[in-house]
C-alpha cells in the first residue's frame, strides 16, 4: 500500500498466474487508513471504476486472469 504526497492511498492486487483464477484474503494495515476493525471505507478501483465497501482489515479478492488480473485501488473514506 502507498500513501502519495496528495493523500491518494493506493492499494494494488496482482494475480501472477497467466493461467488460473486466484483468490484470498487481502489484509489491509487499518493503522495507515486512521481506521478502527469495525469502520467501513470504500476501494474504487481504478482500472473498471467499481466500488467495493470494505469492513476492518481482511477482505475477499478474486482476480481471473481472463477478465480482471489485477486491481488497483484507491482508498476512499465513507
Amino acid at each position: 500500500m502507498k500513501t502519495h504526497a496528495n493523500g491518494n492511498q493506493i492499494l494494488c492486487v496482482v494475480n501472477l498466474d497467466p493461467y488460473n483464477r486466484q483468490h484470498g484474503v487481502v489484509k489491509v494495515p487499518l493503522h495507515l487508513i486512521k481506521k478502527a476493525e469495525n469502520e467501513e471505507y470504500i476501494v474504487h478501483d481504478l482500472l473498471n471504476g467499481a466500488k467495493y465497501i470494505w469492513t476492518g482489515s481482511q477482505n475477499y479478492v478474486e482476480l481471473d486472469p481472463y477478465v480482471m488480473p489485477m486491481h488497483c485501488f484507491r482508498i476512499e473514506s465513507i
